[in-house]
Formats: structure tokens, sequence, C-alpha cells
């Protein structure tokens, strides 16, 4: 059994190889998503806070992560709500 799983999984191409094993991931990904965007946001912010940027990084900075959070949750809700994932059954 084992030797023909590997030998399946290493014919799969790369995003079918993904699609597998997103479920086991798609419980934390919010979490993550979330956690790294925090440590980003206060990363940026200490960095704003040691002078460097120049004047106005912490507007900029501000700017910024509400950007990137705003383009972040947009393609969450695009990938998770709006385009239904499909499920992959492996056929033998």
């Amino acid at each position: 059994v084992e030797n023909t799983l590997a030998y399946r999984l290493k014919l799969l191409p790369p995003t079918e190889f993904e699609d597998l094993l997103h479920p086991v991931f798609q419980e934390d990904e919010t979490i993550l998503i979330a956690v790294g965007g925090v440590l980003g946001a206060l990363a940026g912010l200490f960095q704003t806070r040691l002078g460097w940027g120049g004047k106005g990084a912490t507007l900029k900075a501000a700017i910024t992560v509400f950007a990137v959070s705003a383009s972040s949750w947009g393609y969450f809700l695009f990938k998770e709500v709006i385009e239904a994932p499909e499920e992959l059954y492996l056929e033998e």
C-alpha cells in the first residue's frame, strides 16, 4: 500500500497535490493568516517607532496594513465563500 500511495502521489501535478493536502490545514488556515497579519503589523509598527521609513512612516504603514488586510480578507472570502471548493476524490 505504501509503495502504491507513494507512486500515485508522485504522479499528481503540484496543484492537485496542494488540493489533496489543503483540507488538512484548512481548519487552522484562518488562524495562521490572522496571526501572520498581527505579527507583520507589529513588526511594521516597531520599525516605524524606531524611526525607520522617514517622515510620515506611521501613516504609510497604517495605510499599507489596511490595504493588505482588506485584500487578504477579500481573497479569503472569494476562495472560501463565493467560489465553492471542489472535492477531490482518488479513483482506483
